[in-house]
This record gives structure tokens, C-alpha cells and sequence, in this order.
């Protein structure tokens, strides 16, 4: 999929940008559906009576259509960015890989040019040779091993559900946005971060104000009781202390923002193919097994040798 991590990484950073421009692109674009339904409202009511409205008309539809298009692309642009994710994934797997294989070809090189001096060294002094501290053939074969399980882990775990972002010193959600979008991740959209955003300041007190992040997300989206804005300006003062008669300075702890746990939403829930049911099958007939000093099954349970499962019964059987 992808050459290396490196262009993966940049694939990664590519559509995280994207995304950001489409929000705001997509942003635009609803204004204008405003727009273009207040002006056709006022065309239509100036309009002389019977004039058709198929012009005014047209033009909110075509205002919608670009919305439902850039929808469209950002939703492709997601998918894209999963897709550099995953391919980032496999990339580093495949490094792993081939540390590995490097190690054991290495340690097998070692092995075979030791060998023969290490049988003659037998021969000669008649006892197996013991090391004195760790052989750098064993030391490449734990270091294979390694490099293969952390290969293994890669691949297995697949693209992350969860995560966090941290940002200190910023006037905006816009440098809050491109931070989650760049994390390696299946995580909350630019939408949701920027409505996360606005929910910790439903008043529009923030303005232009420093503030610093902290947003986890868990299922891809955003865990509203975790995450806070917190804004220093804001924090009122903590009074004056009883014993020094001095000021105690801001009151951090006011200044943290969350929004409403009510607005959060719903987890993302994969839903994973259940197996196919395992159909019971009968046991093959297969012939006495012998168990201990060379009996067989049925002799060692009192049984005629030779009898098997759903086999059928003599006459004297029957009447026994």
C-alpha cells in the first residue's frame, strides 16, 4: 500500500489537512443555502403575480447539492485518512519484519561458520562446549523474536480506537482539530471536535483569550466527561489567605470548561461477523487403539476384539 512509514505519515498529515479546509468549506457552503433561500424568499415575494418561481428554486437546490457534495468529500477524505492509517500500520509491521528476518539470517550465518569448530572442540575434548556469557547468535535469535511479536502485535491490534491530544496556548479549535486529525487513530471528526468545542463555551466567552486542551476520545468520539478547555484569563481570584493575609492568585480550578456529558455522542459500535456454528460431526471408525500392554480398547473394557461403534450385535448378545 504504502513504500515506507515516512509516506504514509504523509498521506496521514495530507488528509488531515483536507478535512480541516472541507469543514470550513462545508461551513460556507451552508451559509450560502441561507442565503440563497432568503434571496429567493424576497424574489418570490417582490415578484409580480403568476411569475414563476423555477429560478429562485433552482438556485437553492444547486446551494444544496454543493453541501451534499463537500459531505460527500469529507466522508471520502475520512476514509482515505483510515486507509493511511492502515497503511502506516502495515508499514511498520513490515519494518519489524524485516528486522527479523535480518536477525535470523544473521544468527543462522554465525551458527554455521561455529559449527564445525564447535563439533571439533566436542571431539577433541570430549564435553560440550559451555559459554561463558551470552553468544551473539543467541542474542540475534532474542532479538528476531522480538522484532517478530512486536510485528505480530502491529497487525493484530489494527487501527486504534482511542486516544488524546493535548494543546497548550492556542486562540482557537482550529490547531486543536489538525492535532486529533493527525493522531494515528480512528477518531472523532473535525465536526465534532469543532461542536465539542463550541459546547465548553456555549456563551462566546473565550474570544481571542489563551486556552489549553485536553480532549480523549474512546470508540471514536469524544469522551465529554474527560475532556475540558481550561482558560487562565478566565479563572476568578481564590481570595486571601487566613494565615499570610496575602492573595492566593487565580483560581485554576474554575477556569476548566467542559461541555454538557448529555450532548456526547454515541460510541461508535463495530459490528463484527459472528462465526459460523461448528457442526458436530461422529467420530471416524477407526481400529482398536491399544491402551496398555498391548490391549486394545475393547479387550481392556471386557469386549470382543474387533467391535465397533454402531456395530451390529450377535444373536447371543441380543438375549443377553
Amino acid at each position: 500500500m504504502f513504500a515506507n512509514v515516512e509516506q504514509a505519515t504523509a498521506e496521514i498529515d495530507k488528509y488531515a489537512a483536507k478535512e480541516v479546509k472541507l469543514v470550513a468549506d462545508h461551513r460556507e457552503a451552508v451559509a450560502g443555502v441561507s442565503a440563497a433561500e432568503m434571496s429567493a424568499g424576497e424574489a418570490l415575494l417582490d415578484a409580480p403575480e403568476g411569475e414563476s418561481a423555477a429560478t429562485a428554486v433552482e438556485q437553492i437546490v444547486r446551494a444544496k447539492s454543493g453541501v451534499a457534495a463537500i459531505d460527500a468529500s469529507i466522508r471520502a477524505c475520512r476514509a482515505r485518512r483510515l486507509e493511511a492509517i492502515k497503511g502506516k500500520i502495515a508499514a511498520e509491521a513490515a519494518a519489524w519484519h524485516k528486522r527479523a528476518d535480518e536477525a535470523r539470517a544473521e544468527q543462522d550465518r554465525i551458527m554455521a561458520k561455529t559449527k564445525k569448530h564447535l563439533d571439533a572442540l566436542k571431539q577433541l575434548e570430549g564435553v560440550e562446549f559451555i559459554p561463558a556469557s551470552t553468544l551473539k547468535s543467541s542474542t540475534l535469535g532474542t532479538r528476531a523474536f522480538g522484532c517478530e511479536d512486536k510485528a505480530v502485535r502491529l497487525e493484530a491490534a489494527g487501527v486504534p480506537r482511542n486516544g488524546g491530544a493535548q494543546l497548550d496556548d492556542v486562540t482557537s479549535a482550529v490547531p486543536l482539530v489538525e492535532m486529533v486529525l493527525r493522531h494515528e487513530s480512528d477518531g472523532p471528526s473535525a465536526q465534532e471536535v469543532f461542536a465539542w468545542a463550541a459546547a465548553c463555551d456555549p456563551d462566546d466567552r473565550f474570544g481571542n483569550l489563551p486556552r489549553s486542551f485536553r480532549v480523549t476520545w474512546h470508540d471514536c468520539v469524544i469522551d465529554y466527561r474527560d475532556s475540558y478547555c481550561q482558560v487562565a484569563a478566565l479563572a476568578p481570584s481564590a481570595g486571601i489567605s487566613i494565615y499570610t493575609m496575602k492573595d492566593l492568585g487565580p483560581d485554576m480550578a474554575q477556569a476548566i470548561f467542559r461541555a454538557p456529558v448529555s450532548m456526547q455522542p454515541v460510541p461508535r459500535v463495530i459490528k463484527m461477523a459472528a462465526p459460523a456454528p461448528k457442526v458436530p460431526t461422529a467420530p471416524p471408525i477407526t481400529d482398536p487403539v491399544p491402551v496398555g500392554g498391548g490391549l486394545t480398547i475393547d479387550q481392556y473394557l471386557g469386549q470382543e476384539y474387533g467391535r465397533r461403534w454402531g456395530a451390529e450385535q450377535s444373536e447371543e448378545e441380543v438375549r443377553s
